[in-house]
This record gives structure tokens, sequence and C-alpha cells, in this order.
């Protein structure tokens, strides 16, 4: 029997979303793991592949529902060390 081997990229191409922590309200937690759509890479866009993540206070905080101004629903998106997965031609170096 023949196997194929895949590669990441071939996974990256079949993969529609991702996972992310979302604060989906206001207030102490109301926060998910949840799947959404890969954003499309287009022009100055990348696809970044979070390799390792941490916290902050402003994590802390808005985890508590201490930020007013905490517009949901919110992908928290700070404080990581990234691979650079994919980029548009139209980025310039």
């Amino acid at each position: 029997m023949d196997t194929v081997k895949t590669t990441k990229t071939d996974e990256l191409k079949r993969a529609k979303t991702m996972e992310a922590v979302v604060k989906t309200e206001s207030g102490y937690d109301n926060m998910e793991l949840k799947q959404i759509p890969i954003p499309e890479v287009t022009g100055d866009k990348v696809l970044l592949k979070v390799a390792y993540t941490g916290i902050c206070g402003t994590d802390i905080h808005t985890f508590k529902g201490q930020y007013a101004n905490a517009v949901t629903p919110l992908v928290w998106a700070m404080n990581f060390q990234v691979k650079l997965l994919k980029w548009d031609q139209m980025l310039k170096r």
C-alpha cells in the first residue's frame, strides 16, 4: 500500500479554521477557546504560527473585566513568539 506524505504546508492549505482565545463579552472571565476562520493573506498582511505565548498585566486586567474599552468579541494576540508561515507577494521586504 502506498502512503502519501503530507507536509505542514499541505495541512495549512487545507485548514479553514484555527484555535483562538476569545473574550466573548465584557466582565470577569467570559473567555472561550474557539475555532475561528483563518484570516486571508493579502497585501501587507502575513500569517503567523504561534510557537510560544505568555500573559502580561493587560491580559490579567482584561480577563478580570477591568478594561471597559475591551470591545468584544476580542481575540487575544499579544506576547508571543511566532513563525512566519505565509505572506503575499505584494509585501515589500
